[in-house]
């Protein structure tokens, strides 16, 4: 596996991002290239040296995909699942058939930090292949690992005040223990290698470029082929949205800004034609159309949570306006970072103004009273998700 620096392109689209994000039309189409997904314990080809895997993990949909890619002195691995044992069984079950012919693990290259993507990283370590991850990536990951408590701390009880959580509700918040991440991530070794934005890999017959973005996950990597296929993690998924957080430690972050600037570059290295392989669901063609498509949700939920913040609320309070349904208090608290991430987009936008109210940020559609007014500056795009999944399905 060869990497060399790729010079960045100068060129720029020439529509507004209004056009860019217009929703697909009744004539365009999201096609899945097959629709039956591999059997646990087995792999599937869906291109010449590259096969597909399908791992069942707890969280999210009930599985995550990863990918074999024939290398010359063998496999490289892209994404492991988590570091249990059902995960792991049904993972070496699958590598068993393609080392026969194409040789052992030798490299895993890591799209990015939550554990249904990096979790076996480090078990594969200790067999002797490389990890190969962006600096985001690893440096959250091995943060995360040192992190072995159980109970919330400050700074997240201070975010969750900030979004409008209060009294009992508040109370079940601080006393639920976190799911502690090192439970479903192996330990990384200290020698891996890191990937930025613009490298690129030559693995077997391909040259992959490195897409670095943010908004699902800090340096969230995607790797485009130089032959049409894009391996996209959970920056691009069929079927659901990406969960777009804004994290404890950077409450002002505007992840759908930054989710959005990250499809746009992968745009750059596509066509029609491309083969999208994503960390959920079935592999399509459409990628372009399917980025519109999330869009267009993202912008169905703007429209109500306008219509919502007609009279002042807090983040919290903007989640039913987002799901269109009752939550619970658990589901509450796991969301609640979503509906913060919207609210910063639409205040950078213009769209939206806050007011503080003691330690809570109230958000208002119409210019709020005179007092401590605050519209979000643009800030740098980078985000660091605030829980460990990935994923939810796109029904609202």
């Amino acid at each position: 596996m060869q990497r060399t620096q790729r010079l960045p392109t100068s060129e720029e689209a020439a529509k507004s991002q209004r056009d860019a994000d217009a929703a697909p039309t009744a004539a365009e189409a999201v096609r899945a290239i097959d629709g039956i997904a591999p059997e646990a314990g087995t792999a599937r080809q869906v291109a010449e040296g590259v096969w597909w895997i399908r791992l069942p993990v707890a969280a999210g949909p009930g599985h995550v995909n990863v990918y074999a890619l024939q290398d010359r002195d063998g496999i490289v691995l892209v994404d492991t699942g988590t570091n249990t044992p059902q995960t792991l069984q049904a993972l070496t079950e699958a590598l068993r058939v393609l080392e026969s012919s194409c040789g052992r693990v030798r490299r895993v290259v890591v799209t990015h930090h939550h554990p249904d993507h990096i979790g076996l990283a480090g078990w594969f370590a200790e067999q002797g292949a490389e990890i190969v991850a962006t600096r985001g990536t690893l440096a959250v990951a091995r943060r995360m690992l040192h992190d072995k408590t159980l109970l919330r701390t400050p700074e997240e009880i201070g975010f969750a005040v900030l979004a409008g959580m209060k009294d009992l509700e508040l109370a079940a918040f601080i006393r639920r223990p976190k799911r502690r991440y090192a439970d479903a991530v192996a330990v990384l070794p200290e020698a891996t290698s890191v990937i930025a934005d613009g490298e690129t890999l030559q693995i077997g017959k391909r040259c992959w470029t490195a897409i670095v973005g943010n908004g699902h996950a800090v340096d969230h990597l995607t790797l485009c082929s130089n032959d049409g296929l894009a391996i996209t993690g959970d920056q691009i998924l069929p079927g659901m949205s990406t969960n777009l957080n804004v994290p404890a430690d950077h409450p002002d972050l505007d992840p759908i800004a930054a989710w959005r600037d990250t499809c746009r570059r992968i745009g750059e290295h596509i066509d029609k034609r491309s083969i999208c392989l994503p960390g959920h669901h079935t592999p399509f063609t459409g990628i372009a159309i399917r980025s519109r498509q999330m869009i267009a949700s993202q912008e169905a939920v703007v429209s109500r949570l306008l219509e919502h913040l007609q009279r002042p609320r807090a983040a919290i309070d903007c989640l039913p306006a987002i799901y269109r349904r009752t939550l619970s208090l658990a589901e509450r608290a796991f969301l609640f970072p979503e509906a913060v991430g919207y609210m910063n987009h639409l205040a950078n936008r213009g769209e939206i103004v806050g007011l503080r109210r003691g330690k809570t940020i109230v958000w208002q559609k119409q210019r709020p009273p005179r007092g401590d007014a605050i519209r979000r500056d643009a800030s740098p795009a980078i985000s660091r998700p605030y829980n460990f999944s990935s994923e939810v399905d796109e029904t609202r």
